[in-house]
């Protein structure tokens, strides 16, 4: 092309054509550049190195329902089959073990949350009202009975989470050591899990059923002094600090994604192995369920980010990696990186999961963890 050439404009358009030409061009290429923003996605590299694995030999395993580490790096592993807690060091030593079924000080019925202070103390929170407390060497001091709520998790010494049942909803919320609310956050409709149906007699009878890819479920996570609070149809998530006042939100502005046939019947079938259910009601199910994924079905709060685990992209396919939104605790969104299950615990440089080896034993594994957008 002729340098004099190079830029071409029509000196027989009025000015006026022209202005409102340059204005539609600047418009579409505003709107461009914000879609682009919103919907695209920044990779990150998330590197993981095992270095720990227990749960062999003399030391089995029944559950691993939480896990948590100390200032030390020695952490802790909470059993809720066998209601036991085990102490272990860094290097993966059993240190200490304590705690038995039953209802007398010291013992626990469902416990499904610990945590251990800057001190040394260690909470277990139960399912349902009760809360102990024990000193650094596993000596039981006291129990808290907290009448409301369910998966009680200690904040504070004066401040729990829980959910409780509204007539046609669940709800989050947060109580003090009386029992009294005092905040609440999300809720959840009742028919988003549960459908009734008349049986045979005429009778209604309540079906409840979920499915993480789909059902919002009420979510929570805590590590030190931040909690993170959301609810996984809605990308919004609420960072709390040790009095429960809200510090920092995370958003993403992207959309969900559909639910195609497929991945329906997938569902209904997966529901139908877990329900012994008549194929009628399995039908009316599947009639119920969302057009749309839920975005995420687990947070996990870690030392200075939060790490948001999304539906994946192919719900029907079991092996395929599972996305994973990184932000830092102000809500900065760092990228999305891509794991192949979900861990218990992040601490400020470890993963560690619940996982069942080739001979089928629950161990839990230990992975040091980088990223190059880690500072």
């Amino acid at each position: 092309m002729d340098k004099n050439h190079e830029i071409y404009v029509d000196l027989k358009r009025k000015p006026k054509e022209m202005k409102k030409t340059a204005l539609i061009a600047l418009l579409f290429l505003f709107f461009f550049l914000v879609s682009v923003n919103l919907y695209s996605e920044k990779t990150i590299e998330l590197n993981l190195k095992k270095v720990l694995e227990i749960g062999k030999g003399d030391l089995i395993f029944s559950s691993i329902t939480s896990v948590y580490e100390d200032r030390g790096n020695n952490f802790f592993v909470l059993d809720q089959k066998a209601c036991k807690v085990y102490k272990f060091s860094p290097e993966g030593k059993l240190l200490l073990s304590f705690g038995e079924k039953g209802r007398g000080p010291g013992n626990f019925e469902s416990p499904h949350d610990l945590f251990v202070s800057d001190t040394g103390e260690i909470v277990v929170s139960e399912e349902r009202s009760y809360v102990s407390f024990f000193d650094k060497d596993g000596e039981f001091l006291k129990r808290l009975v907290l009448n409301r709520g369910l998966a009680l998790t200690y904040l504070s010494e004066d401040l729990y989470y829980a959910w409780i049942w509204e007539p046609v909803q669940r709800k989050q919320i947060l109580i003090d050591s009386n029992s009294d609310i005092v905040d609440s956050f999300f809720t959840v409709s009742k028919d988003s899990h549960s459908i009734s149906l008349p049986d045979e007699t005429g009778r209604m009878v309540m079906f409840n059923y979920s499915a993480e890819e789909y059902t919002p479920f009420l979510l929570f996570s805590r590590y030190k002094n931040r909690s993170a609070i959301g609810v996984g149809n809605i990308y919004e998530i609420s960072i709390l600090d040790e009095k429960g006042a809200v510090v920092s939100k995370i958003k993403r502005n992207i959309k969900p994604q559909k639910l195609n046939s497929k991945e329906k019947e997938y569902l209904r079938k997966k529901i139908g192995e877990m329900r012994n259910w008549p194929d009628w009601v399995l039908k009316k199910i599947e009639k119920r369920i969302p057009k749309v994924k839920s975005y995420f079905d687990k947070i996990v709060v870690a030392e200075k980010y939060v790490f948001v685990f999304r539906t994946k992209n192919d719900v029907t396919d079991e092996q395929s990696l599972i996305p994973v939104d990184i932000f830092t605790m102000d809500g900065k969104f760092l990228g999305t990186s891509k794991i192949s299950i979900k861990p218990i615990l992040i601490s400020d440089k470890f993963f560690y999961f619940s996982e069942i080896d080739p001979d089928d034993d629950l161990i839990l594994t230990k992975y040091r963890y980088h990223s190059t957008e880690f500072k």
